[in-house]
């Protein structure tokens, strides 16, 4: 097996984030993704990988469905058999030797913050905590392990440039049948990364039932979206 990281971030924060990968990553097999180029571009000695999409945090999706698609197709990176997504502020702890599973995530089995959604909804529920019962949830795809066998099999270009990104891939996994299994990735959120409106939550929640009826009628042979093609 053959791991490689990839590190995340942007044009703006390219310089206060690469020289601590670096020294991290020392002596083993990384890069550092960045976009708002015209055009997609690597840079070998430095790892820098430059893409042609948006640079901001909305982009994250995009950026991260190009970074894969250039890494399969890119005869540098063909011996690489697993890769590592991570954000730019994200610490490894330990680097990997081998591991069971085509698929690595994060789960949190703590109980969450109840007041999260306290003055983000613009509704009555500004004024009411979450007082249901908590379940282990995932903490999204901010790190993770996917192997090339996944990315190569899932029609993962197809899906979502938004962040229904995840739930897509994640759907099209569980799909094909590929081992999921668990990881640690610890990081940290930043204010405007974990803030949502109402407006695009509803449209985020709306998305992920889509998703899962669109697995549900494939798996029944009812209707077969194109990303389970």
């Amino acid at each position: 097996m053959k791991f490689l990281y990839i590190f995340l971030t942007h044009q703006k924060n390219l310089e206060n984030c690469y020289s601590r990968i670096s020294e991290m990553m020392y002596n083993s097999d990384f890069i550092v993704v960045q976009g708002g180029s015209v055009d997609d571009s690597y840079d070998e000695e430095k790892k820098i990988l430059t893409l042609n999409c948006n640079d901001g945090y909305v982009g994250l999706p995009e950026k991260v469905m190009k970074t894969f698609h250039f890494l399969i197709s890119n005869k540098n990176f063909k011996d690489y058999t697993h890769f590592v997504k991570l954000d730019d502020d994200m610490v490894v702890l330990k680097k990997f030797q081998s591991v069971e599973g085509d698929y690595l995530g994060n789960v949190h089995y703590l109980d969450g913050n109840r007041h999260w959604h306290v003055g983000r909804t613009g509704t009555f529920w500004d004024k009411i905590p979450y007082l249901g019962e908590f379940k282990p949830w995932c903490m999204g795809g901010f790190g993770y392990l996917v192997s090339r066998k996944v990315l190569e099999t899932i029609n993962f270009q197809d899906n979502a440039d938004g962040f229904l990104f995840d739930n897509e891939m994640l759907s099209q996994i569980i799909y094909k049948k590929f081992k999921i299994a668990e990881i640690s990735c610890p990081t940290k959120y930043f204010k405007d990364a974990s803030s949502i409106s109402f407006a695009k939550s509803i449209q985020y929640g709306l998305g992920v039932l889509g998703v899962s009826f669109k697995h549900l009628f494939a798996r029944w042979n009812i209707y077969h979206s194109k990303l389970y093609r």
